[in-house]
Protein backbone atom coordinates (compact mmCIF):
# COMPACT_ATOMS: atom_id res chain seq x y z
CA UNK A 1 0.00 0.00 0.00
CA UNK A 2 2.68 2.41 1.10
CA UNK A 3 4.24 1.79 -2.90
CA UNK A 4 0.66 2.41 -4.19
CA UNK A 5 0.43 5.62 -2.48
CA UNK A 6 4.43 6.52 -3.80
CA UNK A 7 3.23 5.55 -7.39
CA UNK A 8 0.15 7.79 -6.96
CA UNK A 9 2.04 10.75 -5.33
CA UNK A 10 5.03 10.46 -8.41
CA UNK A 11 1.94 10.23 -11.17
CA UNK A 12 0.10 13.50 -9.60
CA UNK A 13 3.86 14.88 -9.05
CA UNK A 14 4.22 14.13 -12.59
CA UNK A 15 1.00 15.73 -14.00
CA UNK A 16 2.05 18.87 -11.52
CA UNK A 17 4.87 19.23 -13.28
CA UNK A 18 3.70 19.16 -16.73
CA UNK A 19 0.79 21.55 -16.08
CA UNK A 20 3.19 23.83 -14.85
CA UNK A 21 5.58 23.18 -17.97
CA UNK A 22 2.42 24.18 -20.53
CA UNK A 23 1.66 26.73 -18.22
CA UNK A 24 5.21 28.30 -18.56
CA UNK A 25 5.26 27.18 -22.56
CA UNK A 26 2.00 29.14 -23.05
CA UNK A 27 3.32 32.27 -21.01
CA UNK A 28 6.87 32.26 -22.99
CA UNK A 29 4.07 32.29 -26.12
CA UNK A 30 2.52 34.90 -25.15
CA UNK A 31 5.62 37.29 -24.09
CA UNK A 32 6.79 35.91 -27.42
CA UNK A 33 3.58 37.08 -29.26
CA UNK A 34 3.58 40.28 -27.64
CA UNK A 35 7.22 40.96 -28.84
CA UNK A 36 6.26 40.18 -32.15
CA UNK A 37 3.70 42.70 -31.49
CA UNK A 38 5.70 45.67 -30.11
CA UNK A 39 8.38 44.75 -33.19
CA UNK A 40 5.70 45.28 -35.67
CA UNK A 41 4.18 48.40 -34.29
CA UNK A 42 7.64 49.77 -33.62
CA UNK A 43 7.85 49.27 -37.52
CA UNK A 44 4.95 50.78 -38.12
CA UNK A 45 5.61 53.44 -36.55
CA UNK A 46 9.22 54.10 -37.92
CA UNK A 47 7.38 53.76 -41.35
CA UNK A 48 4.83 56.16 -40.80
CA UNK A 49 7.28 58.68 -39.03
CA UNK A 50 9.78 58.56 -42.38
CA UNK A 51 6.09 59.11 -44.77
CA UNK A 52 5.07 62.05 -42.64
CA UNK A 53 8.54 63.48 -42.29
CA UNK A 54 8.80 63.25 -46.54
CA UNK A 55 5.29 64.88 -46.53
CA UNK A 56 6.59 67.74 -44.36
CA UNK A 57 9.55 68.17 -46.54
CA UNK A 58 6.87 68.43 -49.62
CA UNK A 59 4.57 70.45 -48.48
CA UNK A 60 6.56 73.24 -47.14
CA UNK A 61 6.63 76.39 -49.57
CA UNK A 62 9.70 77.80 -50.99
CA UNK A 63 10.04 80.84 -52.27
CA UNK A 64 12.23 82.64 -54.89
CA UNK A 65 15.45 84.70 -53.45
CA UNK A 66 17.59 86.65 -56.16
CA UNK A 67 21.65 86.67 -55.27
CA UNK A 68 23.83 88.58 -57.01
CA UNK A 69 27.61 86.93 -56.96
CA UNK A 70 30.77 88.49 -55.70
CA UNK A 71 31.26 90.76 -53.00
CA UNK A 72 31.26 89.41 -49.60
CA UNK A 73 29.54 86.31 -50.68
CA UNK A 74 30.96 83.20 -49.99
CA UNK A 75 30.80 79.72 -51.11
CA UNK A 76 31.98 76.97 -48.35
CA UNK A 77 31.97 73.27 -48.06
CA UNK A 78 30.31 71.91 -45.15
CA UNK A 79 31.66 67.96 -44.75
CA UNK A 80 31.37 65.84 -48.00
CA UNK A 81 27.36 66.77 -49.21
CA UNK A 82 26.64 70.51 -48.10
CA UNK A 83 27.82 73.95 -49.27
CA UNK A 84 26.81 76.88 -46.57
CA UNK A 85 26.57 80.12 -49.01
CA UNK A 86 26.91 84.02 -46.69
CA UNK A 87 25.40 86.67 -48.27
CA UNK A 88 24.38 90.11 -47.35
CA UNK A 89 20.77 91.12 -47.45
CA UNK A 90 19.73 93.21 -49.81
CA UNK A 91 17.99 96.66 -48.78
CA UNK A 92 14.84 95.83 -50.65
CA UNK A 93 12.92 93.50 -53.04
CA UNK A 94 15.01 92.15 -55.82
CA UNK A 95 13.06 94.49 -58.37
CA UNK A 96 15.13 97.76 -56.11
CA UNK A 97 18.64 96.14 -57.29
CA UNK A 98 21.52 94.47 -55.77
CA UNK A 99 24.83 95.33 -54.80
CA UNK A 100 27.72 92.23 -55.45
CA UNK A 101 27.24 90.00 -52.30
CA UNK A 102 23.52 90.78 -51.84
CA UNK A 103 20.59 88.37 -52.14
CA UNK A 104 16.73 89.38 -51.14
CA UNK A 105 13.00 87.63 -51.37
CA UNK A 106 11.46 89.36 -55.16
CA UNK A 107 8.83 91.01 -53.18
CA UNK A 108 10.54 91.98 -50.03
CA UNK A 109 13.89 92.14 -47.81
CA UNK A 110 14.76 90.14 -45.69
CA UNK A 111 13.77 90.37 -42.17
CA UNK A 112 16.17 90.91 -39.17
CA UNK A 113 15.94 87.39 -37.86
CA UNK A 114 15.73 85.53 -41.60
CA UNK A 115 19.06 83.67 -42.06
CA UNK A 116 21.88 85.11 -44.12
CA UNK A 117 22.60 81.46 -45.45
CA UNK A 118 21.91 79.55 -47.75
CA UNK A 119 22.63 75.92 -47.47
CA UNK A 120 22.48 73.43 -49.97
CA UNK A 121 23.70 69.86 -51.22
CA UNK A 122 27.31 70.08 -53.52
CA UNK A 123 25.70 68.47 -56.72
CA UNK A 124 23.00 70.87 -57.32
CA UNK A 125 24.80 74.19 -55.83
CA UNK A 126 27.50 73.36 -58.30
CA UNK A 127 24.54 74.18 -60.95
CA UNK A 128 24.79 77.59 -59.43
CA UNK A 129 27.98 78.59 -57.11
CA UNK A 130 30.55 79.00 -59.81
CA UNK A 131 28.25 81.94 -61.28
CA UNK A 132 28.65 83.45 -57.67
CA UNK A 133 31.98 84.40 -57.97
CA UNK A 134 31.30 86.80 -60.63
CA UNK A 135 29.71 90.55 -59.41
CA UNK A 136 27.54 90.46 -63.06
CA UNK A 137 25.87 87.22 -62.65
CA UNK A 138 22.61 86.66 -60.67
CA UNK A 139 21.19 83.50 -59.29
CA UNK A 140 17.35 82.34 -58.47
CA UNK A 141 16.71 79.80 -56.07
CA UNK A 142 13.61 79.10 -54.24
CA UNK A 143 14.04 78.53 -50.60
CA UNK A 144 12.40 78.20 -46.85
CA UNK A 145 14.09 78.77 -43.55
CA UNK A 146 14.63 75.57 -41.77
CA UNK A 147 14.34 77.55 -38.51
CA UNK A 148 17.79 76.47 -38.21
CA UNK A 149 19.78 79.11 -39.21
CA UNK A 150 19.42 78.00 -43.04
CA UNK A 151 18.24 78.94 -46.03
CA UNK A 152 17.39 75.42 -47.18
CA UNK A 153 17.28 75.60 -51.41
CA UNK A 154 14.03 73.33 -52.54
CA UNK A 155 14.87 74.04 -56.63
CA UNK A 156 17.15 76.17 -59.08
CA UNK A 157 15.67 78.98 -61.38
CA UNK A 158 12.43 81.04 -61.91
Amino acid sequence: MAGEKRMQDDVAGKQRQAEENKKQAEIAERQRQLLEKRRQSEITYLAEKQRLEEERKKAVQSYPMTCRGGGALSVTGVGTNSVQIRFQPGRGPATSGLTPGQCTWADRALRPDEPTTICDDRTRAAQYAGLLARSDQYVIVHVSNDNLGCMRVARVGP
